[in-house]
Parts: C-alpha cells; structure tokens; sequence
C-alpha cells in the first residue's frame, strides 16, 4: 500500500476512533518513515492505550526509524499518564544528545513525566531552564505542585505568570481553586474567582466543581 494512501486511512480510521481498523492499516503500509510510526503513537497515546504507544515506539527504535519532536512528545505523554519514570528519563537523554530539549512540544511533556512522577523540582528546573515558555509550560508546573500539596508555590507561580502577562487557562484556574479547597482557603479561592469571573472560563465544567468544593 502506498504510504501517502496508508497515512491518510489512518487519519480516516483514527478521526472515526477506530483505533484497530488503523491498525491493521499500519501492518500493512511502508514504515521506513517517521510520519506513520509517529501518527501511531500519537493516536494510542490521545486514547489512553499508552501501553500500546510505548510498545510502538520500542518497535520503531528496533527498526532505526528516528523519532522527531511530535514523535516523543506523544511518547512522553503516555509516560506521563503511566507514571513511568524510566523511560522518560531515557527519553530525556536522548533529547539531550539530538538537541530537542529545546522544542517546547517534546519540553513541556517532559515537564509532565516528571510531575506526574513526584519529581516535581526536577519538572521545574527544566522550567527555569527553558526560553520557549508557553501556557502549558506554567499550567504544568502550577499543577505539579498541587498534586504534591504544595498549594503555596503553586500560588507564587500563576502570580509570576501573571507578571509575565501569559494568559491562564482553565487548567490554571481549577488547579488553584483545588488547592486552595484543599486549604480550606475560601478567601483566595473567592479572589482567583473574581479573576476568572472576568475570562471565558466562568462557565468552564472543570472550574465550576472546583469552586464548589472551595465553597462547599
């Protein structure tokens, strides 16, 4: 099968969330190419079959293919929903040694990894080092130190995020609501709820439950 057909049926396929049927489709097609590996793993990746996207991407290393920065970021991100550590830390090096530490997609899931495994100064330290912040660089961190219980650097850094004017997210804002519920702090939550009251998020699901647990 043609390899620009094989990629395209894999959009087909992955976009009806027929995750098998494509599949079968990338048995089938030429993989010389980090364009079908690298869809692949981003599909498992984006649902939840992160056992699968690892597993893939061991296969693509075995056949030599190189991965480029979606490739990781993908890969990094089924690291981060499984907590493991060992891989992201390989992966992590092997950045280093091809220089895309530096891209903030493949960046920014690194981050992840290692907030999602506890390691949360060494998520901040990539932070402090990286010159291409973007939103989802501070949310990662900001919610990193939530999930340590550390609510009051969580705090201190949307502070700086709003002194870097960089827009917050609703990640950003239930986050923090969490935290402070966590804290039993109804005045901040009620002060990061004036702010949001000013956004699109006001309305947002997520940002909702977490002011009702501050509230509650």
């Amino acid at each position: 099968m043609d390899r620009y057909v094989g990629v395209s049926l894999l959009d087909l396929y992955t976009s009806c969330g027929d995750i098998d049927a494509a599949t079968l489709v990338f048995e089938e097609i030429p993989k010389d190419n980090v364009v079908p590996w690298s869809f692949m793993i981003a599909r498992y990746s984006q649902s939840d079959r992160c056992q699968e996207a690892l597993d893939l991407f061991l296969q693509m290393r075995t056949a030599l293919v190189s991965p480029n920065q979606f490739t990781l970021a993908s890969v990094l991100q089924a690291c981060a929903t499984m907590e493991d550590l060992e891989l992201g830390t390989q992966i992590h090096s092997h950045m280093l040694k091809v220089g895309l530490d530096l891209n903030v997609f493949s960046l920014n899931a690194l981050m992840d990894v290692y907030a999602k495994c506890g390691k949360t100064e060494a998520s901040m330290d990539l932070f402090v080092e990286s010159q291409n912040r973007n939103e989802v660089s501070w949310n990662t961190v900001i919610v990193g130190y939530v999930q340590v219980g550390d609510p009051e650097k969580a705090f201190l850094l949307f502070l700086n995020m709003c002194e870097e004017k960089v827009q917050a997210t609703e990640v950003t804002y239930s986050s923090l609501l969490r935290a402070f519920a966590s804290l039993a702090s109804l005045e901040a939550g009620i002060q990061i709820h004036s702010l949001i009251i000013k956004t699109m998020y006001d309305g947002d699901d997520a940002v909702s439950n977490a002011l009702i647990d501050i509230e509650s």
